[in-house]
């Protein structure tokens, strides 16, 4: 626990928050983090045990004690970019990352203005931040830390628990400023900006608890552009639908799919049986009073609602008409501002044509809309961003997709797609996408390959947090991958050998899943995570990057040669050098690349994989002293990871002469 854990942020078992108290909580011994979480959910009480309020939270439910131990007060900023892109020595921030222009930090367990000025300060080219889901402490004099966003014109602080005066507190800190994203903060009453955010062009306000007579203060951010009036998308509880079983739906910031519609006795009326995503938000696994009306994956997860409760979404054309073009006075009671309509959350109607970027992340998105106007209104839309909404068809999909002509990236995540029967008759709506998320999707492999011929041209996938368990061979789709992510799934351990198959595989993540240990044919089962990585290395001759580490050339060359040596001898019985088996070729498709590289093993070389033990792991070595005729040779058995340094000591005390005046080479079988 560092000496400054108060205030500091933390991290538990995937959830959020910040410490409030550190100390002893009688009766019990030792210390203890009195935290407030971000999600209250996660909470139990307001701060108080036995009589004593030991700290105070915004929600009474919100704060829980935790031992120290089982807090992660998480990692330095350059430390974790060298975890995940690059394994060397990092000295300073400016030489190893001067070019950047984006920073995502959305989530983290950053606590202070100052913590994030160190970061940035030598970014000296950086237009857009990414901040939502931190709580930042504020600082005295923000002006003094302008220096280090002096480019900034891009901004996200969605759910940081700001007021509006907190942001105007902040505001100096950004004196280019021109996209400011603040959704779902404490903002209540605007005020007039003074001299700062007179830049901004586009302001998010959305799902805040805004006073409807302070929206005038916005008159003043001068550089906002008019636009046509445009009505913004009812997002209020509607009507049922008609094809309501099977829908997705909202309910109290919740999503999950409709599994049953109809009466629920002893009670009158209709009910929806909701099957939800997060399977804390259920009840009961779909039965009541000893009837199954339907059922779930959880056996908690379900429950009964009201449709008047639950939101069934809105269409993607008036949810990007209410991101992008919205009208303050149709919002507020129709107000005059200035006596005109501003733009709030986008673009004006001149540069609509021009939208390349479109993100409606939880925006409650269920349907396509009127789909003739979507190649008018975003003809160059390049990347997509729907993740977490209400969608739930990939026929839904490719409506709003086949006239994007230009998409490249889309983003799914947390979403319930069914699947389609004829996937590759779709891929004309997908032709030109090469970067897919389909994070926590509930997702097989099988079905993930059912869906493939879709994306013909997917170079880069990105589906952790799935249902995957058993790999097989992809046939005839997702050949140009070159990025695969299937990080926290359940996988089956000898099937990761059909990722061989992907040939300009460069970037997989592995990490998070029950591979700590592999078992590959004809070798042991207690394979190390070393001779599992040099493993998949060596079959994968592209990979630059295994979960998250750069494959460096030493390594590859290193595990290349192990390979070879490793099934040398299988080799030799199947064919060898004449003709390998197809069967051995099916199973090792590089075997003969690494042969014509490094030149086939000799018989001495072959490398078997034996139980771990210390007999096991030593080597016979031959020790002769050339320039002494007389001293006759020894043999000795040495562990294959002594070091140099330590042969010599050992050299030194046998031979009695200083370690220093040794000089070792090595002669090997060749």
């Amino acid at each position: 626990m560092p000496a400054d854990a108060l205030g500091r942020r933390v991290s538990c078992e995937g959830e959020l928050g910040t410490v409030r108290y550190v100390g002893e909580v009688p009766p019990t011994a030792g210390q203890w983090l009195g935290v407030e979480w971000d999600n209250a959910e996660r909470g139990k009480h307001d701060g108080s045990h036995d009589g004593v309020q030991y700290f105070t939270c915004r929600h009474p439910s919100g704060g829980s004690f935790v031992r120290p131990q089982k807090a992660s007060f998480g990692v330095d900023f350059v430390g974790a970019v060298r975890g995940l892109y690059h394994p060397g020595p990092v000295d300073q921030i400016k030489t190893f990352m001067p070019n950047v222009t984006s920073l995502d930090l959305c989530g983290n367990l950053l606590s202070s203005w100052e913590d994030m000025v160190q970061i940035t300060h030598n970014m000296e080219h950086l237009r857009e931040m990414l901040l939502s889901f931190n709580r930042l402490s504020l600082t005295s004099d923000p002006r003094s830390l302008s220096h280090a966003f002096s480019s900034l014109t891009v901004l996200s602080l969605t759910s940081c628990q700001l007021t509006w005066t907190q942001l105007l507190q902040c505001a100096p800190m950004w004196p280019r400023l021109e996209e400011l994203y603040v959704s779902e903060n404490d903002i209540t009453q605007l005020s007039r900006p003074l001299d700062v955010l007179q830049d901004l062009r586009v302001l998010d306000l959305s799902s805040n608890p805004l006073v409807q007579d302070s929206i005038l203060s916005l008159a003043h951010l001068t550089r906002q552009q008019q636009v046509e009036e445009v009505e913004a998308p009812d997002r209020r509880e509607g009507a049922m639908p008609a094809d309501a079983l099977g829908r997705r739906v909202s309910c109290e910031g919740e999503l999950g799919t409709v599994r049953y519609v109809g009466e629920v006795p002893p009670t009158a009326g209709q009910w929806l049986g909701v099957e939800w995503d997060n399977a804390e938000r259920g009840k009961h696994d779909g039965s009541h009073d000893g009837v199954q009306y339907f059922t779930c994956r959880h056996p908690s997860g379900g429950s009964f609602v009201r449709p008047q409760k639950a939101s069934f979404g809105v269409d993607f054309v008036g949810a990007v008409r209410g991101l992008y073009q919205f009208d303050i006075q149709e919002a507020f009671t129709q107000q005059i501002i200035s006596s005109k309509a501003v733009e709030i959350t986008g673009f004006n109607r001149n540069r609509l044509d021009s939208l390349e970027v479109v993100s409606l992340r939880r925006a409650e998105v269920s349907s396509p809309g009127p789909v003739d106007q979507i190649k008018t209104f975003m003809p160059n839309v390049t990347s997509l961003d729907l993740c977490g909404n209400l969608l739930s068809s990939w026929e839904d999909m490719v409506q709003i997709t086949h006239n994007m002509e230009h998409l490249r990236e889309m983003l799914l995540s947390f979403n319930r797609l069914s699947l389609t029967s004829d996937p590759r008759s779709l891929s004309h709506a997908f032709s030109s996408l090469t970067v897919l998320s389909l994070t926590s999707c509930q997702l097989t492999w099988t079905q993930l390959l059912q869906c493939a011929p879709m994306w013909p041209r997917l170079e880069e996938l990105y589906v952790s947090e799935n249902d995957i368990t058993q790999l097989s061979r992809p046939l005839d789709v997702l050949q140009d991958l070159r990025v695969l992510d299937l990080s926290s799934n359940p996988l089956v351990q000898d099937s990761i050998l059909s990722l061989a198959h992907l040939t300009r595989l460069e970037n997989l993540n592995l990490s998070s899943t029950s591979l700590s240990v592999l078992e590959f044919p004809d070798l042991a089962n207690d394979l190390t995570p070393q001779t599992t990585s040099q493993i998949i290395t060596a079959k994968l001759g592209c990979l630059a990057v295994l979960n998250k580490n750069l494959v460096q050339p030493e390594d590859r060359r290193g595990a290349e040669l192990d390979y070879i040596k490793m099934f040398g001898e299988e080799w030799l019985k199947c064919g060898g050098q004449s003709d390998a088996s197809a069967q051995f070729s099916r199973m090792h498709p590089r075997y003969r690349t690494l042969i014509n590289k490094y030149g086939a093993p000799e018989e001495g070389e072959f490398k078997k994989q034996k139980p771990f033990a210390l007999k096991n792991q030593l080597i016979s070595v031959r020790i002769v002293c050339p320039q002494e005729e007389g001293r006759p040779s020894t043999l000795k058995k040495l562990p294959d990871s002594m070091t140099v340094q330590k042969v010599k000591g050992l050299l030194s005390r046998m031979l009695k002469i200083p370690g220093a005046a040794i000089t070792l080479a090595y002669t090997g079988p060749k």
